[in-house]
């Protein structure tokens, strides 16, 4: 790129231009370029406009599941004002989350959580008193204190979980199934690990390899619906795909109720890299950490490959991939290696510990070499399936949008610019054409002919705009 003089015209001087090769950009043709821009901008900054709209709506509901250990369930947000906002859980109920989770498309049935049970938002609380009957297509349908007027803090964000089959404590309690519109419980002797992993696997537990634990509760027989008698090969998505006895029965042989308790494992990521974190476990329905004491590399390679993201792992200590969350639920632990989960691993006992949060554990994982670390599949997204991240898409259509607006403003100032100077040139051009009719009619209007001798002849010196009368040679 150089930069060269190019004439514009004879009296007009010169303009500056850029060389590109063989192609000179002066101001004249960078307005015409932007200016044939425009139309192409304005169609481009209207479309993002369109895009952000469509993609956050007055009313839209979704699911942060930061939080959570699946993605059907999450604390509950509002779209209204252009702004996502959370909800408060005063007189918050199922009705309220039935509506919320059919809304989404995600279930006919929901089961409300109050608290900030699945975290607490940043946002502003946009609805409280939500009083759904538990028919109405969408949440700013139901009766409310109206959108900003609330008297909650974050700590009371709701939440929902969107399926039809719950335990009564989030991923642990007694197995409920949605079935002719009660939760009903299930009935069965032979309940066991099998089983209730297929519960986990139902309710989404992220985790390639959902564990779950069981217990009976004996009770007295049951007048109530019940299901009895499931039996589950492990491979099945839901318990619907097992083999049972009875549903919705009344005399179920059975005298005890099914329970179970889900555990799920996550890397906290706080280098951003999926394959590296400090090593999270969610239990009693809140992710906790575990402590560094005996941490090795045969531990971290347990928890590599229940995750389902490398072979071999490393183990780190005193949190130096970050403090971790919520209280230490795991101390002592000592893995052999054949393990297929971190809880088969011998440790001090659940919630039993003697650590600080200088002593998170952590993990590092790879595959066959450590020169090829793998992918996690996100476990912190935004209700995946039916509501895809929106903090994402409204941020990237914003950055669109303003993007678009400065390759727009920039325009304006380049054509205006190259209109300015077209119209200086005119002026310029227009005054010079001026001056020489001027002075045309002035030399018109006062010089007279000269009378002289057949001797002389005039002779005009226009350097000194003098008229002399000289002699002709040879004739005086």
């Amino acid at each position: 790129m150089e930069s060269s003089n190019v004439p514009s015209g004879k009296g007009e001087g010169t303009t500056t231009s850029l060389s590109l090769g063989d192609v000179h950009l002066t101001p004249s043709t960078l307005g015409q370029m932007f200016a044939r821009l425009i139309p192409r901008i304005l169609v481009l900054y209207l479309t993002s406009l369109i895009v952000h709209t469509a993609a956050s709506s007055e009313g839209d509901i979704r699911l942060i599941t930061e939080d959570s250990p699946s993605p059907f369930m999450g604390r509950v947000e509002i779209f209204h004002d252009d702004q996502w906002g959370t909800v408060c859980d005063d007189i918050w109920d199922d009705d309220d989350a039935t509506v919320v989770c059919r809304q989404l498309g995600m279930s006919d049935v929901g089961t409300a959580t109050c608290c900030g049970r699945f975290g607490q938002g940043d946002d502003p609380i946009w609805l409280d008193n939500v009083a759904c009957i538990g028919s109405e297509d969408d949440l700013s349908s139901c009766p409310h204190s109206g959108f900003g007027q609330e008297n909650c803090g974050h700590s009371e964000d709701a939440g929902v979980i969107c399926t039809d089959i719950r335990l009564t404590n989030i991923l642990e309690g007694r197995v409920q199934v949605y079935f002719d519109e009660n939760w009903i419980p299930i009935l069965d002797n032979t309940w066991d690990a099998i089983d209730a992993t297929v519960v986990c696997r139902q309710l989404g537990i992220n985790s390639l390899a959902p564990v779950g634990s069981s217990s009976n509760v004996s009770i007295a027989q049951m007048d109530s619906p019940s299901i009895c008698g499931v039996h589950c090969d492990g491979t099945e998505r839901s318990l619907n795909e097992c083999i049972s006895s009875g549903w919705g029965s009344s005399d179920c042989d059975q005298y005890k109720i099914a329970s179970a308790r889900c555990y799920t494992v996550r890397l906290n990521s706080r280098s951003g890299r999926p394959n590296e974190g400090s090593v999270e476990i969610f239990y009693a329905s809140y992710w906790g950490s575990i402590c560094d004491d005996y941490w090795d590399d045969t531990d971290a390679t347990v928890v590599c490959r229940e995750l389902g993201i490398g072979e071999f792992g490393t183990a780190t200590h005193e949190s130096s991939l970050g403090k971790g969350s919520g209280r230490f639920w795991l101390d002592d632990v000592q893995c052999l290696g054949n393990e297929s989960t971190i809880f088969d691993c011998q440790h001090g006992g659940l919630a039993i510990h003697d650590c600080s949060r200088t002593e998170t554990a952590g993990a590092v994982c790879f595959n066959a070499t450590p020169s090829e670390p793998v992918n996690q599949v996100d476990q912190t997204t935004t209700t995946p399936a039916y509501r895809p991240n929106h903090h994402v898409g409204t941020t990237l259509t914003a950055c669109i949008a303003s993007v678009l607006f400065i390759g727009l403003l920039i325009a304006v100032i380049y054509l205006t610019y190259n209109v300015r100077q077209h119209r200086r040139a005119l002026d310029q051009l227009t005054s010079v054409r001026s001056d020489d009719v001027t002075k045309g009619t002035h030399a018109s209007a006062t010089i007279q002919p000269t009378q002289v001798s057949p001797n002389c002849y005039v002779n005009k010196q226009e350097e000194d705009d003098v008229y002399e009368v000289a002699d002709v040679p040879g004739r005086h």
